[in-house]
């Protein structure tokens, strides 16, 4: 730039060298005496600078630069203030070499403008582009900043917690009576629902309890028929206390699952699905009992689905709105989806089993206030109950009778496992776990509430598992070599029973055998349900270990 700068300086001194000699002969000594009317040296003057004022228009002409415009202003303003010259005849000194001289002192100005202009717009370019950059830099700090001030701010109004229990008690909740095991068993019975009403296109009659945009997350699956729904796992992620602009909790879900859909043409077709719900609910909003648990009537006045407009309903008027009346699912992601039914014969090593037990921090308090109300309830005794339970259910898992475990199983669990033993059936298989035993358990978890009590172990055991097929060969697994594994068992019983675990293989309400127990859950004899935890223990949760988050 220092370069072009002294460039354009020499040229302009070059030109004005040049020209000098010539300007002083015009304005001093013209051949021929006086050159205009008025005569004297202000009139030199004037014509002079009305040729300069000439020249330097013409430059103007020839060039933008905004030098050439400024110097014919001022050489106009000059002529003005000289007074006014007149020309008489043709002046000489616009013919011969003054003419030359003129023309050369021209064409140096222009390439000298040229110059200079190039290098104020290099340099303007310059100053720009620096400012462009700073003011790029200083509007990303300003983003930064607001994106910071908004994440504290919803950061303040959307707490994230632990469990459900502790949002709810973080917005002031008047819902004393939530249980965890209750609403793990609405969401059980919700999707199984949800599922039915897909295959046959009813899912609108569900307003109250899927938001439109959780609707439309299935409008790429159509299906005539959606049956056979195993809920392998369940598992619970963000659990956040929204304070503004809505007061509400706010939680996500998530569904390991196994269905069969079949397809306007009679074809079927199981599927693997891995499902993300997020659920919303007002905190004040009152539970439901045990017995409404799997009910999906308006959630208002308690009128079946039939009497519902979407979200509206036609007996009450009630409108659900999201999370107003009961919990809404408001999304549902369709996270995986592979066509493929269960894996009946394939080896998969154990994942996890390895892994440290995952123990809540107040699982050692929570068995203590669980003993000291019922005094009755001891480690021992609660070990015996979860090892007889073991047993039976391996027997009846390996002889394909689940009749002899049906009185320790919860009905959701029953169900999931009566599916897996008609799915090894219809394959002419059968799974046999020989030499089942528990090797140790660790508490991992204690949870009460207004309704159960629930207790969740780790089970670390070992058997020989192999699979054989209709004429007895092995198709997976081996005959002799012990498979150690380890799961997680939740077992659960009414909060208001107390007592000793029972190992005994009686119903718990009458002592009748448990032969008298049937599919239901109920007892033949004194036709009690018993199969909810109402009288002791029963198997609720099994959960692999790689998948237990606590």
């Amino acid at each position: 730039m220092r370069r072009t700068k002294r460039f354009a300086a020499l040229a302009l001194a070059a030109g004005l060298g040049l020209a000098a000699p010539f300007l002083a002969e015009d304005a001093g000594a013209r051949p021929g005496g006086g050159h205009t009317f008025g005569g004297g040296s202000g009139s030199s003057s004037s014509s002079s600078s009305s040729r300069s004022s000439s020249s330097s228009s013409r430059s103007s002409s020839s060039s933008s630069s905004p030098w050439g415009g400024s110097s014919g202003s001022r050489s106009s303003s000059s002529s003005s203030s000289s007074g006014t010259s007149y020309y008489g005849g043709e002046s000489p000194g616009f013919s011969g070499p003054f003419a030359l001289v003129v023309l050369g002192m021209g064409v140096v100005f222009f390439a000298a403008g040229q110059i200079f202009r190039k290098y104020r717009e290099a340099h303007e370019g310059w100053e720009s582009s620096q400012t462009d950059a700073h003011e790029a830099r200083m509007q990303a700090i300003r983003r930064r900043e607001r994106a910071r001030k908004k994440a504290e701010k919803e950061k303040r109004l959307r707490r994230p917690h632990r469990t459900i229990e502790a949002a709810l008690a973080a917005l002031g909740s008047e819902d004393r009576h939530f249980s965890r095991v209750l609403f793990e068993d609405f969401l059980y019975a919700l999707y199984t629902e949800v599922q039915a009403a897909r295959g046959k296109g009813t899912l609108d009659a569900l307003g109250a309890y899927l938001a439109e945009g959780a609707i439309v997350a299935y409008s790429p699956y159509p299906a005539a028929e959606v049956r056979d729904v195993v809920i392998g796992a369940i598992h619970f992620g963000s659990i956040v206390a929204q304070s503004k602009p809505t007061r509400r909790i706010e939680l996500e879900v998530a569904f390991e699952v196994n269905y069969t859909e079949v397809s306007a043409d009679g074809h079927e077709q199981s599927f693997w699905v891995y499902e993300r719900w997020t659920l919303v609910r007002d905190p004040h909003v009152q539970s439901r009992p045990p017995e409404k648990t799997r009910v999906f009537g308006c959630p208002s006045c308690g009128a079946p689905q039939g009497k519902a407009i979407g979200a509206k309903c036609r007996y009450c008027g009630a409108v659900a709105s999201a999370g107003a009346l009961d919990w809404t699912v408001i999304a549902i992601d369709v996270e995986g989806r592979e066509p493929r039914g269960p894996l009946l014969t394939g080896t998969t090593e154990e994942v996890g089993t390895d892994a440290p037990t995952v123990v809540a921090s107040d699982v050692q308090a929570k068995w203590s206030a669980l003993t000291k109300k019922d005094p009755e309830l001891g480690w021992s005794s609660w070990k015996a109950r979860v090892d007889a339970i073991f047993r039976v259910f391996h027997e009846g898992w390996s002889s394909q009778n689940l009749e002899l475990v049906r009185p320790y199983l919860s009905d959701n669990l029953f169900q999931a496992q009566r599916y897996w033993i008609e799915t090894y059936k219809k394959q002419g298989l059968r799974n046999v776990t020989e030499d089942a035993r528990i090797v140790s358990l660790d508490l991992a978890r204690v949870l009460s509430d207004t309704y159960y009590d629930a207790v969740t172990v780790r089970v670390f055991a070992s058997c020989r598992d192999y699979t054989v097929d209709e004429d007895g060969e092995v198709v997976s697994g081996s005959r002799t070599k012990e498979r150690a594994y380890s799961e997680y068992w939740t077992l659960i019983r009414g909060a208001e029973r107390r007592g000793a675990p029972r190992v005994d293989p009686v119903c718990p309400s009458c002592g009748a055998p448990n032969a008298e127990i049937n599919m239901s859950g109920a007892c033949g004899h004194c036709n009690v349900h018993i199969t909810a935890g109402e009288f002791d223990w029963v198997l609720s949760r099994i959960e692999q270990d790689e998948a237990y988050r606590g």
